[in-house]
């Protein structure tokens, strides 16, 4: 994290979390975190690489290098999508290289492409309109998907993604 917080461009995306507006979700394998996706707004003095304007909330995700492709990615995403809408969110945005793998899967979710800068593109969800398929489960993938409020302390004892109002970074 320390890198992340001493580069400007990235650091806006995590520094002093839990802001009001921010919402994240968390995959654990037990009690290891393996992925993690999270909402932010930014504004429009200091934009992320995502940034469609001040109102829309710039999404960002990590998955760890051994659990990708086992569809962590996507149920982080649904989880979060799932909540900005029961946070009553219009749209989400985030920004993606042309050739990264997750550009398939934030398409598959309903993003669309709305810009292109430097070889990426500016993605946004209206989250008005529902994604066009529901993930299948994968071997190897975490097994639940529980909510909770960031105030609870306990974890789940198996793999599961967790939902929280911040995230424990």
């Amino acid at each position: 994290m320390p890198g992340v917080l001493s580069r400007p461009e990235l650091a806006h995306y995590v520094a002093g979390w839990q802001r009001p507006g921010d919402l994240g979700v968390l995959a654990v394998d037990g009690q290891r975190p393996v992925g993690a996706a999270w909402l932010r707004l930014l504004p429009e003095s200091d934009p992320g690489y995502g940034f469609v304007d001040a109102a829309t909330p710039e999404l960002s995700m990590g998955v760890v290098q051994a659990w990708r492709k086992c569809g962590v990615g996507r149920r982080l995403l649904d989880a979060l999508v799932a909540a900005a809408r029961e946070q009553g969110l219009a749209s989400l945005s985030l920004s993606v290289e042309i050739d990264n793998y997750a550009r398939r899967l934030y398409e598959r979710v309903g993003f669309r492409q709305v810009g292109e800068v430097n070889g990426s593109v500016t993605m946004l969800l209206r989250l008005g309109v529902p994604s066009d398929r529901r993930p299948e489960k994968r071997p190897g993938a975490p097994e639940q998907v529980n909510r909770r409020d960031h105030s609870s302390t306990s974890r789940a004892a198996n793999s599961s993604l967790e939902s929280h109002d911040g995230l424990d970074m």
